[in-house]
Formats: structure tokens, sequence, C-alpha cells
């Protein structure tokens, strides 16, 4: 394990993609953006997981029930892979998707794109 010193203290490297993430390839990238398009000019977002390398729509919600959504799966601990947004993603659904543990948000436009520990894919 590599160490970095910082002012006499030694701290751990940190690796590039935490446990349990998923990164995903080419034939993910395509499914979401299908999907994008799918919902192009409906106002509706979609709450999708991944389960063996499928992609998975679990929810269609109107793009203003998002938060309650994401934060309703939350308590009934279930995981998001990707919230798919047909409009804007603020920095309240941004916010909202990090904290329930989301780990893309894709949208046709971002109001935000700094400060966020989910990945922002825009098609």
């Amino acid at each position: 394990e590599k160490f970095l010193k910082r002012r006499g203290r030694k701290r751990f490297e940190k690796k590039e993609e935490e446990e349990g993430s998923t990164s995903i390839g080419e034939k993910e990238m395509d499914q979401l953006k299908g999907l994008l398009h799918e919902i192009d000019n409906t106002n509706y977002a979609l709450v999708t997981q991944i389960s063996k390398g499928k992609i998975q729509v679990v929810q269609k919600v109107p793009v203003a029930k998002v938060v309650d959504v994401l934060y309703d799966l939350k308590r009934s601990r279930k995981n998001v892979f990707a919230l798919v947004i047909d409009g804007t993603a603020t920095p309240y659904i941004l916010r909202a998707a990090e904290k329930t543990g989301c780990e893309y948000v894709v949208a046709r436009n971002f109001l935000a794109t700094s400060g966020f520990q989910v990945k922002l894919l825009s098609f």
C-alpha cells in the first residue's frame, strides 16, 4: 500500500473507484443513451438498477417527484444504479442521487457539475 506524507502525517492514497462501484462499458453506455432517447420530451425520469450486466428500469416518474422516489427507494434499501432525466439535473436532484447511493446521473443538461460524487453523463 502506498502512503502519502503531508505535514508529517501518513494518509492512505485514495483509490480511483470505491469498492462496490460499478464501472460501465460501451454496452451499458449505449443502454443509458437509449433510455434517455426513450423519454425524450416527456419530462420524466427513469430510476434504474443493474443486474447481471443489464440495466433495468425500476420506476418511471415525473421529474418533479424524482427526489421523493429516490429517498423512498433508499428507505426500502433498494440500490439505484443510474438516474436518467429528460431535462436538466439540478443540484437538488444531484445531491439526492448522491445521498441515496446512485452511481450515475444521465441528463441533457446539468446546472452544476462539480462537488458531487455521482458520475454525470450527457448525450
